[in-house]
């Protein structure tokens, strides 16, 4: 069988420039937000994020599965609708509880600050959540590449939105007289963790218009590209999207004339997605903690070491994307997969560990000249959650296994646990430290603070440990090591004759 996703390596290869670019754009958010904007701007993404989460509790996380059972037409309308009901809904809870709690004395009209950011935060919703629908389709019909590229594009108009948005401040091509002004107002008084840039305006409200402006085209490119994809297949399958599993009613459908959703819809979607939030709550419950307990500045620090976390993710999820992928369109061939898993959770962990191994030997300086001197910290942040960057790439290709196996059971008894462990992991530290620190004594409490803030980054390192403990027992009997046995043991042995 022909293969149309173009494999894991030229995968890699896109999510590698993927992840370099938007390493560039976190780069330019942190110098010129600082910290305390960093952390300010992910609390507001975060919260959207969950929102999105929640608009895929039907059908979005089994979406691509149920893809490849009935047409679209019965899933694609339902999911669409439920992202748009849990976005308005997500925005009267954002106006009661964000709005509202921070009107200040400003008058609640629409050049409100709150009420500009809670609209923004709401369209980004819409075309991510669009996008992350039409994803599925590219995924489900191995549209890999195409999907690489537009990810990819997304990171691109990022950055034009930020250089349009600094023209737009400083005038540097096309000077104005408030551009002109601004650039000059250098005796701006900058609170500790900020930057001349966030006072002067480069705020989370400048970095959502970039979002939107940039989502919105990705949106409506992938748009194009669906139809063309569909246009194309029905030309050449004589209106059926048949061979190859193009945008499909191919799929031993029967009443493929129905356009009510299926059952499925209610029962595979709710489960799947309820392991995606346990998984989402798992490793970004930190993120949330920080900004509540240490305030915005060290969440900001959290934020970019979670994104190099991202960063280093791309080898799980190149390898676990393609499995997945194969999986859904050449149909259960247990041997073979056990095989393919065994060796992308190899290929995962070895890449994982190596760019670990590149981030620890960086020197602290260099993290400081890259991201600005608000961020002293991240080197020792980052090092403190590196056992859980290297157990979450081993446990990607097996999350990716077992998704494609509609094994959701397994997937939410997996986070379950892994999650479970961290929240008591957390409160015993709080109970601990609640009695035996005195809070009279200042070396106490600074004890306190550094033990709070060690202790529960390592309780995340344990949760992630579980978490692959638990995915690696659930496929123990289906993952294949003896072809990589055999391998190492030649290796092994040439060495040794040498």
């Amino acid at each position: 069988m022909k293969v149309q996703d173009g494999g894991p390596i030229k995968t890699f290869g896109w999510q590698l420039a993927k992840a370099v670019v938007a390493a560039i754009v976190v780069v330019v958010y942190s110098r010129s937000m600082g910290a305390y904007g960093r952390g300010a701007l992910s609390i507001l993404l975060l919260n959207l994020q969950l929102v999105l989460m929640v608009s895929e509790l039907f059908a979005g996380g089994a979406l691509a599965n149920l893809l490849s059972t009935y047409p679209p037409k019965r899933i694609l309308p339902s999911a669409w609708l439920f992202l748009l009901l849990v976005l308005v809904l997500g925005y009267v809870i954002g106006w009661f509880g964000y709005v509202l709690p921070n009107q200040g004395n400003l008058p609640l009209d629409f050049d409100h600050p709150n009420i500009i950011n809670l609209n923004l935060l709401f369209f980004q919703g819409l075309f991510l959540g669009s996008l992350g629908i039409q994803y599925n389709l590219y995924q489900v019909n191995g549209w890999i590449q195409q999907r690489n590229k537009l990810q990819l594009t997304l990171e691109v108009l990022k950055l034009l939105g930020i250089a349009l948005c600094f023209e737009a401040m400083y005038g540097f091509l096309f000077p104005r007289m408030d551009a002109v002004e601004l650039s000059r107002q250098s005796a701006i008084p900058i609170p500790a963790d900020q930057t001349q840039h966030y006072v002067s305006g480069f705020n989370e409200t400048a970095v959502l218009w970039i979002l939107v402006y940039a989502s919105g085209l990705v949106c409506l490119i992938s748009l194009g590209v669906i139809l063309k994809q569909r246009g194309a297949a029905m030309n050449a399958h004589n209106n059926n999207f048949a061979e190859n599993n193009n945008l499909a009613d191919n799929h031993h459908l029967a009443d493929n004339n129905s356009i009510w959703p299926p059952k499925e819809l209610f029962t595979s979607g709710f489960m799947s997605q309820i392991g995606h939030i346990l998984l989402f709550l798992l490793y970004r419950l930190p993120l949330w903690w920080m900004a509540a307990e240490f305030g915005n500045a060290e969440a900001g620090v959290l934020a970019n070491a979670l994104l190099m976390a991202d960063t280093l993710w791309i080898f799980g999820n190149s390898f676990g994307t393609i499995l997945h992928s194969r999986m859904l369109r050449w149909g259960p061939r247990k041997a073979k997969f056990g095989k393919l898993l065994s060796l992308y959770v190899l290929f995962s962990g070895l890449g994982t560990l190596f760019a670990l191994v590149v981030a620890w030997l960086v020197p602290t300086s260099v993290y400081v000249w890259v991201f600005g001197s608000t961020f002293t910290n991240l080197k020792e942040t980052f090092a403190l959650i590196s056992p859980a960057v290297l157990f979450l790439g081993l446990s990607a290709p097996i999350g990716h296994f077992l998704h494609a196996q509609n094994r959701f059971i397994s997937l939410i008894f997996t986070y379950g646990i892994a999650l479970l462990v961290l929240l008591v992991g957390w409160k015993a530290i709080d109970q601990y430290l609640f009695y035996c620190t005195n809070p009279q004594d200042l070396m106490s409490r600074i004890m306190c603070y550094v033990q709070s803030y060690l202790g529960k980054l390592m309780m995340v390192n344990l949760a992630f440990f579980v978490l692959f403990l638990c995915n690696y027992l659930q496929v123990r009997k289906e993952i294949k090591w003896e072809g990589i046995s055999l391998l190492v043991r030649r290796l092994l042995k040439r060495t040794l004759a040498k």
